[in-house]
């Protein structure tokens, strides 16, 4: 049938009819002269009778299928002769896999050189192929740039800034927010390449300048592009200048096919998103901005600028001067814009450069969104009330507080627009909150997909035009990345100004294979064993979330092994994320695939479903995992369990870490009883004394005081002295021994706990002078200002090892709680210090899959981490101080799906607060992984004790005189804040804890759970197991070093600043 349509269309196009093939007797029974059929015996030309060719094609399927097509010759089509040309061009190709499109890229290459119409290529590969999932987008100005940059990708050179490789697997193409730019960013000639190269640029341009032309002195053609660009400084046209481009540049999109779910517009910008939303026409809204320009030239002169501080510091600057100056836009946590008088400016500028607060002036001479601007207020609300106003068609957020415009903005709600601060960062939120992921700026320079990317640079920032660079390359690189991201434009309208013709394209480079079959070779893996056993009374209980990832595996594992049997295919070939049809699959095959699949699990797949739902092999192993009984995977899990149960006892490093950390116990007494008589106690059998006399007969720093008090209780515990009614008495002196001898026989038996036998001899030696207030503690943690020491016991000690392995292994047993449609996973660890638990955790994830971010307090540690892993692997870095809200600090609420926290929550103040922080970051249903030290002993209080960190905590409700809660204490206050579930690992699987660690998994509530206030009154147990713990709390000794280093880099940073004058921290003004 195809075949046959393809044969027809052939001969209608070159008008001769071929001889039929191996046609030499005609059938003697059929009576030839009397009907009006020949068999062409050779080659004739289609009889020329002035009528159109038309001609029949019958199909005759095996099945009983009869269909019969028509098919008339095409008319002719009508070249256009192109005028002019595109300045640049946009190449875009797609192939299933990298290697085809590399060489889909070189046949390209190879083609220009026969037939280089560049623009012709470029359209009908738009226009005439299928998007597949390696993405190739190039633009370029000639046909040696083009071929250039084709050879380059195809050779795997490294690629310039023209040129866009993706890959994209998603189905659903992903919603667009159009960004309306604000004053600050008109320049002389903005869009003036547009306006000559691109009719409907240039046709939206004219008619905004027709309307302008009853309002402003000078055409729109002038301002913008001629003569008159200097009356671009004035507010008065800047406002419909910039209006109009604006208008002029969203249209263009539209007219593309690209449009908008979703409208920010900043200070002038939101009345251009306004007009395209509906709320007012062109008319209306150009009138509108114009009076308001004008309005506003009139004001008295001031001064903006922009103070990088949060609101609250920006508050307390402007705080005196309430009448003349307030914030005039919030465009990120860490910039505020002020604006107001002259003078006041001036003054506060002065308090920022005195107090070490980076500013930087604003280029404008009007005082926007500041009491300056009360003056004319009410007649610029009298003016807009004659306008009739709309509900948006488009979804619009307001500038006022960054909501959705649900209702008509009337004349009042532009009053307040001109005076209120613009909400751009809430602006945002609501936009991320809400699931936005790409952002397009329109406008004449990327100022907001600038501030975009420097608050969240997850999301996906493009800008429409900049100053100084080509406006076309400029579009069209945005228009490539939207291809890259799943947003089509329609090449038909792109093209329909430039009359660029169809062309014969190369041919798709299938990545050829020799089939054979040999069923012999070819056989469906039986190395997978069974993961349905029988059916048995088994509780299900949450170890069924920690086994899941390894479940769908195995189901994936066999889909590909019966599948790659009905292929005849190699099974390391069949990708989970490719649908079964383009893996070669037709109906006949899935038919088999169907029976097969119920076969192995039980469960009924459709073959409907195969078209539909379950395209490939990750959705028909997630349906297959929910559809069996649970209780069936729960015996499974089981096994697991105490499979790893088993290995974990039995490694003899590990035992013989546990054994000699568990000794260090009497060597920390007894480094306690020599500093106390160092400093003027010696213990006496049945001698006694109080706390406070301790304190005050001792000479003890007052900030190491509370420290008194934790190794009164060790020596008690060590049954060396009794309390009774505050009362100290002693009772048993343990016998003396070499403590330098004794570390080193520790370190002989085992070397793997040298590292913390090293700072336990340091710490102790020192502890009178440390106690004093003559030595620092963190030069003892820390030599020579190194971390070195320090990360070796929490990242590569026995147990240190196993817990980050175990905490990776559980991360990824978590993901496949997840759907296996989303991609990326989102991923943030908490505090990951100088990153020994984060890279056993990149180690075992799929790179893939997974956008990870790594947060830390330090700039100091957050650099370190920076160098360690950014030519690794492809990580987000986030500051991040987990005790204050993280919206605040940039990171958008409810948008992980995975915490994780080692050996840091128990070093903020207050716990509740911080697990209240926590569940912002999280999704709902998303798990927080939680690695913490639950025991504590006298080896950690000689040691870390010794920082200040150690006893900044303040909720004493929960934490008396330890920081650390023990693993029931620690899942009683994630549930009541909030988290649905908490489990700790050890109980889960029935195995001890070792040296004090625990890794706690929870699960957030599927909707956000108000959060149950503290019991006042109630003390959760502190575990005071005889097991010493790894102090794996080292991580807030190391933020006590953050400060050392900060101390030294803020020094260099005041010498800089008092060599120059303000720090020019960003590269673009801030927008108003």
């Amino acid at each position: 049938g195809m075949a046959g349509i393809i044969k027809t269309i052939l001969v209608l196009q070159q008008g001769e009819i071929p001889a039929h093939l191996h046609f030499q007797t005609p059938n003697p029974l059929i009576n030839w002269q009397d009907n009006s059929i020949k068999i062409p015996t050779q080659t004739i030309p289609w009889p020329n009778n002035n009528k159109i060719p038309i001609a029949g094609v019958s199909s005759f399927g095996f099945s009983g299928t009869n269909a019969h097509v028509i098919v008339e010759k095409a008319p002719q089509t009508k070249i256009t002769e192109i005028k002019p040309p595109l300045p640049s061009y946009l190449l875009t190709i797609s192939a299933h896999h990298k290697t085809a499109l590399q060489e889909l890229a070189r046949r390209f290459s190879t083609r220009l050189k026969s037939d280089p119409e560049i623009g012709d290529i470029c359209y009908s590969a738009a226009v005439g192929r299928a998007k597949l999932s390696e993405r190739l987008a190039i633009v370029a100005n000639t046909l040696p740039e083009l071929q250039q940059r084709l050879v380059a990708f195809a050779d795997q050179n490294p690629l310039d800034n023209l040129t866009f490789y993706q890959r994209f697997t998603e189905e659903k193409q992903p919603k667009v927010v159009f960004l309306f730019t604000g004053q600050g960013a008109c320049y002389p000639g903005m869009g003036d390449q547009l306006y000559k190269t691109e009719p409907r640029f240039r046709q939206y341009i004219d008619q905004c300048a027709e309307i302008l032309s009853n309002y402003l002195e000078y055409p729109l053609q002038e301002i913008l592009f001629g003569e008159h660009t200097n009356l671009l400084n004035q507010t008065a046209y800047a406002q419909p200048a910039i209006f109009a481009l604006e208008y002029a540049v969203a249209m263009l999109w539209k007219s593309w096919g690209i449009t908008p779910s979703l409208l920010i517009g900043h200070s002038v910008g939101e009345y251009v998103a306004a007009c395209i939303a509906g709320v007012f026409s062109l008319e209306a809204g150009l009138g509108l901005i114009v009076k308001r320009g004008q309005l506003m030239q009139t004001t008295k002169i001031g001064k903006m600028a922009a103070i990088f501080a949060d609101e609250a510091t920006a508050l307390s600057l402007i705080q005196n001067y309430s009448n003349t100056v307030s914030i005039a836009a919030i465009n990120h946590p860490q910039q505020i814009v002020i604006s107001g008088e002259s003078a006041s400016i001036e003054e506060i500028i002065i308090n920022c450069k005195q107090q070490k607060i980076a500013t930087q002036y604003l280029s404008v001479t009007q005082s926007f969104h500041s009491p300056l601007m009360e003056p004319i207020l009410n007649e610029f609300e009298q003016e807009a009330g004659q306008i009739s106003y709309h509900r948006p068609q488009i979804l619009l957020l307001s500038g006022i507080d960054g909501k959705i415009l649900e209702n008509a903005p009337d004349a009042s709600y532009w009053r307040q627009q001109c005076r209120q601060p613009v909400q751009f960062l809430a602006s945002l939120n609501t936009a991320l909150n809400k699931g936005y992921n790409l952002f397009l700026e329109v406008g004449s320079r990327p100022i907001l997909a600038e501030q975009g990317r420097r608050y969240y640079d997850e999301a996906i920032w493009l800008s429409s035009l900049n100053r100084g660079l080509d406006n076309w390359q400029t579009m069209l690189s945005a228009l490539g990345q939207l291809y890259l991201n799943g947003v089509y434009f329609n090449p038909e309208k792109f093209n329909q100004n430039y009359g660029y013709k169809q062309v014969r394209l190369p041919n798709y480079p299938f990545q050829r294979k020799r089939f054979q079959f040999q069923p012999t070779v070819v056989k469906e893996t039986t190395q997978i064993k069974e993961i349905y056993p029988e059916p048995e009374t088994t509780k299900i209980t949450e170890l069924k979330v920690q086994n899941m990832q390894k479940h769908q595996l195995e189901i994936r594992q066999q889909l590909k092994s019966i599948l790659a049997l009905l292929l005849k295919e190699n099974q390391n070939d069949i990708r989970d994320d490719e649908t079964l049809l383009n893996l070669g699959a037709d109906s006949i095959i899935l038919t088999d695939f169907s029976r097969k699949v119920e076969e192995k699990f039980k469960v009924k797949v459709k073959i409907d479903q195969l078209f539909t739902d379950l395209q490939t092999i990750t959705d028909i192993a997630e349906y297959i995992y929910n559809s069996i009984e649970q209780k069936n995977l729960e015996t499974a899990s089981e096994n697991t369990r105490l499979n790893q149960a088993e290995i974990v006892n039995f490694d003899p490093e590990i035992n013989n870490y546990i054994e000699v950390i568990s000794q260090l116990q009497p060597i920390a007494t007894a480094y306690i009883i020599k500093a106390l008589e160092t400093l003027g106690k010696t213990l006496n059998p049945g001698e006694t004394w109080t706390t406070e006399s301790i304190k005050q007969t001792l000479p003890i720093a007052p900030k190491y005081q509370v420290l008194v008090t934790r190794y009164l209780q060790d020596l008690e515990q060590a049954n060396i002295i009794q309390n009774q009614g505050n009362i100290w008495t002693v009772k048993n002196l343990p016998a003396s021994f070499s403590l330098p001898e004794a570390i080193e026989n520790l370190q002989k038996t085992c070397p793997s706990a040298k590292p913390e036998l090293e700072m336990l001899q340091r710490c102790g030696e020192n502890l009178a002078e440390v106690l004093k207030g003559n030595i620092d503690p963190l030069t003892l943690i820390f030599p020579e200002g190194s971390v070195t020491h320090a990360e070796s016991i929490y990242g590569n000690s026995p147990v240190s090892r196993l817990m980050n392995q175990r905490v990776a292994e559980t991360i990824n047993l978590t993901l496949n709680n997840f759907s296996p449609s989303i991609n990326p996973y989102k991923i943030i660890e908490i505090g990951g210090g100088t990153g020994a638990t984060s890279e056993t955790i990149l180690n075992n994830l799929n790179p893939n899959q997974v956008a990870y971010s790594f947060s830390e307090l330090s700039p100091f540690l957050l650099n370190q981490a920076r160098q360690k892993f950014q030519s690794k692997y492809n990580l987000n870095f986030h500051q991040l101080d987990i005790e204050k809200s993280p919206v605040s600090q940039g990171i958008p609420s409810h948008s992980y799906h995975i915490v994780v926290a080692a050996n840091v929550l128990h070093a903020t103040r207050n716990i509740t607060e911080t697990l209240t922080n926590i569940r912002e970051l999280l999704l709902p249903g998303g798990y927080l992984i939680l690695l913490e030290t639950v025991e504590n002993n006298s080896w950690l209080n000689l040691t870390f004790g010794l920082t200040p960190g150690w006893w900044r905590f303040q909720d004493k409700e929960l934490r008396l005189d330890t920081p650390l809660l023990s693993g029931e204490s620690w899942c009683s206050v994630l549930k009541r804040c909030g988290f649905a579930t908490a489990n700790s690992f050890s109980k889960q699987n029935n195995i001890n804890i070792y040296n004090g660690q625990e890794l706690i998994i929870a699960c957030a509530a599927a909707e956000i759970l108000p959060i149950l206030e503290t019991p006042k009154a109630t003390q959760f147990p502190t575990a005071t197991s005889g097991k010493e713990a790894l102090m794996m709390a080292q991580l807030q000794s190391l933020k006590d070093l953050k400060e050392l280093h900060e101390k030294t880099i803020i020094k260099q940073l005041e010498i800089l600043q008092s060599v120059g004058n303000t720090p020019n921290i960003i590269t673009e003004p801030s927008i108003i």
